[in-house]
């Protein structure tokens, strides 16, 4: 069995891609290193494009406070060799999955009449009456 890297490097398509990951580690390397330790943990770069580096975050007040130090990590990731001009912070949202609605219970015609006389002993303007009543109503 051919080892993954000899894999990788026999297809020119597969080469490509994987010059782009291993840069894409470097910058990410190299990020971690310029960025303040707080922040570093909750962003990631992306490849530099055009002299602009785009950070990737999931949290609005990570962006602004890397917004805040973009002089700062500019001359930083110069300093370091990265050809890069401007800095772009983008949030990216979390998806979240939805949630099918549940399907309503119901409850037996036995415990509906317990729920009924229940509710008959409490006073008329009571809430908990009318709540009972409605519970009542899925039997």
């Amino acid at each position: 069995m051919r080892r993954l890297n000899s894999v990788f490097g026999a297809a020119p398509e597969l080469k490509a891609l994987t010059a782009r990951a291993e840069e894409a580690m470097a910058m990410q390397k190299i990020w971690e290193a310029v960025a303040p330790p707080p922040l570093n943990q909750y962003s990631h770069v992306g490849l530099v494009h055009d002299g602009e580096l785009k950070v990737y975050t999931h949290s609005s007040a990570v962006a602004s406070k890397l917004k805040m130090q973009i002089n700062g990590l500019l001359k930083k990731l110069q300093n370091r060799g990265v050809e890069v001009t401007s800095i772009r912070v983008e949030v990216q949202v979390a998806s979240v999955p939805r949630v099918p609605a549940g399907t309503a219970m119901r409850i037996s015609r036995d415990t509906a009449k317990k729920l009924l006389k229940l509710a008959d002993q409490l006073p008329a303007d009571s809430r908990l009456r009318k709540s009972l009543k409605q519970l009542a109503s899925r039997a």
